[in-house]
């Protein structure tokens, strides 16, 4: 494990990017304090008036520099003080203060009060990265890793090397190795206009001879016709992974979800399980392994929501093409069995491919698609899709963020569906909006509000539907 001054040296790499005056000007704040940073074994000597009078003499940048190589020398007194003495007064002087308060706080360890100070700074101006490395060490002090992960992640897109940015991925897996066991968990208020996906249409035409049905299907099912409601879901999440040498890597997961809504027909729950044994390649892994999962409802559910488990194996790929660049890959197959429908059971495959590229350490876009297929003695339930999106990752000032999505997903059926005499052909537009204020810290969480539509359009007026749904959550990554 690297100590913090090693963690600074692979990311305070903004200043190396500064022109060569100000990195001069970095060397002559240490001539014009060099006196003061000469303190005896039993501490820094008292600041004398020529100690202020050199200091008032000094440029914004020079007590800039002097105030950081006080507060990382360990005289963070004497920072202190010159701070309060005579408050920096530039341009940049706000988010300045804040840093050095920070590393003063950061001094005497008082680690949750510089989080909060470099934090404010980053609210204010996120491209900040020196503060932002800052943080991720503090962070990693208080034991925040999920956090510091985040942070650190976000680092590698502006390092000045492809060296350094590796330097900042092993760092990572440092943190990981250090910290095997992962927990996490979050609750969330969901309400939804269509809780159920059910039609928008108040009278369908469901059969070959024009029979139109009011709200219902011709079973009698009336939760075909969209339901809103009010929900509340939760989950819990467990991890564990274990380097079981230079090559080998072990990956153990399991997670729980549920959710309640104010009509009980509609609650579910959902349980998973995963184990994967990875293959470590330069700058990325290959893993092998198995998924599992179970899907729960009540007695009294609608019956679009089906009780099933499902078992099968997995493999994954992450690479990490450039130092911008990362593309992550999945293909799963699993066995489905469904508790009350014995025509329902059978197969689905899963695949995808994400490419991520960073424009910087604030923002990033992600490009995804994939196919899925769900195969099972019933034809008309049986179906392939494909998939297409983009996902964009942004970090503003004010501490807000922004995650926008959306993406396209065309399902064709292999059978006829038997009360319109048809196969069913579906596309879906999914869009989302994740707001998150990461400036306000509770508990070690940022709270965050999310919105997504959904527009299902069928060539069977029955399976159009729409659906807006907000979700109001806490999340670790701030």
């Amino acid at each position: 494990m690297q100590d913090g001054s090693c963690l600074l040296n692979i990311l305070l790499y903004k200043s190396k990017k500064r022109e060569v005056t100000q990195a001069f000007s970095c060397f002559a704040a240490f001539f014009v304090v060099g006196s003061f940073a000469l303190a005896a074994p039993q501490g820094p000597p008292p600041l004398t008036q020529q100690d202020f009078a050199l200091y008032q003499s000094a440029s914004e940048d020079m007590r800039v520099h002097a105030l950081i190589t006080f507060a990382k020398a360990g005289e963070f007194e004497q920072a202190a003080e010159l701070l309060h003495k005579y408050p920096l007064r530039g341009p940049h002087a706000a988010n300045r203060t804040l840093f050095i308060e920070g590393l003063i706080l950061e001094s005497r360890n008082d680690l949750f009060g510089a989080a909060r100070k470099f934090r404010a700074a980053l609210a204010d101006d996120p491209k900040l990265t020196l503060v932002r490395s800052e943080l991720a060490k503090v962070l990693i002090g208080l034991d925040e890793t999920d956090s510091a992960a985040h942070h650190l992640k976000l680092l590698e897109a502006d390092a000045p090397s492809a060296a350094e940015a590796a330097g900042i991925r092993s760092f990572i897996d440092q943190i990981g190795d250090k910290k095997p066991y992962s927990i996490s968990g979050f609750v969330s208020i969901a309400p939804t206009t269509n809780v159920n996906n059910g039609s928008n249409h108040d009278k369908l035409v469901s059969d070959t001879i024009g029979n139109i049905f009011p709200g219902v299907d011709p079973s009698g099912n009336i939760n075909n016709q969209k339901q809103s409601g009010l929900g509340l879901s939760g989950g819990l999440n467990a991890g564990f992974s274990k380097r079981l040498n230079d090559r080998l890597q072990f990956v153990l997961g399991a997670g729980i979800n549920a959710s309640i809504y104010t009509d009980p027909q509609f609650d579910s729950a959902s349980t998973n399980e995963s184990a994967e044994i990875r293959y470590l390649i330069s700058d990325g892994y290959i893993g092998f392994g198995g998924v599992a999962s179970q899907n729960f409802a009540p007695p009294s559910s609608s019956s679009v929501i089906l009780t099933y488990n499902d078992f099968g194996p997995r493999i994954s790929f992450s690479y990490q093409l450039t130092q911008r660049d990362l593309i992550n890959s999945s293909l799963t197959y699993v066995w489905r069995d469904y508790a009350n429908s014995v025509t329902a059971d059978g197969t689905a495959l899963h695949t995808d491919l994400a490419i991520t590229h960073a424009i910087d350490s604030t923002m990033n876009v992600t490009g995804f698609g994939g196919f899925d297929s769900a195969k099972s003695q019933d034809l008309s339930a049986s179906y392939e899709t494909y998939f297409g999106g983009l996902n964009v990752y942004k970090e503003f000032p004010m501490g807000m963020t922004i995650n926008a999505n959306g993406q396209i997903r065309i399902s064709p059926f292999d059978g006829v569906e038997p009360f319109s005499g048809l196969t069913r052909y579906d596309t879906r537009y999914i869009g989302g909006l994740t707001l998150t204020k990461r400036d306000l810290n509770i508990w070690g969480f940022a709270p965050s509000m999310s919105y997504s539509y959904t527009l299902n359009k069928s060539n069977i007026a029955l399976f159009d539907y729409d659906s807006h749904s907000v979700n109001l959550n806490l999340t670790k990554e701030f």
